[in-house]
């Protein structure tokens, strides 16, 4: 596969990624919402906190719009996806897997150190122990984490596996507290982020000063 073809195909996964993620047909997409056509942003419409970036390793996030998942914890979240670089001839182009992606090990993210978004509490967890089979959608829900902060935001990571931590422990930002995972309702190994204060979901952005400090080597 020439390098023009290796890039279309993952333009063609991102997209089917979103669709995927969001349990959504192309029709309900707000991509083809034509009264947003020409709409400015407004920056005062939603809430937006900073947090630590949740891994070492360089990702892609595919963004829940508001309104169409609306439970705290997904409306406004993020499903961040590790990528990494190919090999051989492939070598300079990004890649989410090794080989066809068939098993969970072939994920470049699969595992890698999930991090605390800041320092706070452990506010709840749910441990789902069945890892899903890439492609496939898993059942029950996700193993999940929440976190607290002080002034009362709570940020959501699902989808984690090895949770280092319990309910009521302290956390500082960056400290590792869960690895990558594959369970509940996914179809591959990521981690769905989502931000809350006040029953009150916020965006999410990711402090990029730290991002830039963080090392970037094959670390899990």
């Amino acid at each position: 596969m020439n390098g023009g073809a290796k890039m279309t195909r993952i333009l063609r996964l991102c997209g089917a990624l979103s669709l995927l993620l969001l349990n959504t047909s192309a029709k309900e997409s707000p991509c083809f919402n034509r009264s947003s056509v020409g709409r400015q942003p407004d920056d005062s419409a939603v809430g937006s906190v900073v947090i630590y970036p949740f891994t070492h390793q360089h990702f892609v996030c595919l963004e829940h719009p508001l309104g169409q998942l609306k439970r705290l914890g997904d409306a406004l979240g993020s499903d961040c996806v590790i990528v990494g670089l190919g090999s051989g001839t492939q070598a300079k182009f990004p890649s989410f897997y090794r080989t066809n992606g068939a098993h969970n090990s072939d994920w470049i993210g699969w595992n890698a150190s999930v991090l605390a978004p800041f320092s706070g509490v452990i506010d709840s967890l749910y441990v789902n122990p069945v890892a899903n089979v890439p492609g496939v959608l898993g059942k029950d829900r996700a193993s999940v984490i929440i976190f607290r902060r002080e002034d009362g935001l709570r940020v959501l990571f699902a989808h984690v596996q090895d949770i280092r931590v319990k309910v009521g422990d302290t956390v500082s930002a960056g400290e590792r507290v869960a690895s990558v995972g594959n369970n509940g309702a996914a179809y591959f190994p990521h981690t769905h982020i989502g931000a809350y204060k006040n029953d009150e979901p916020l965006q999410i952005r990711f402090d990029l000063e730290a991002m830039g400090t963080l090392p970037r080597s094959n670390l899990k």
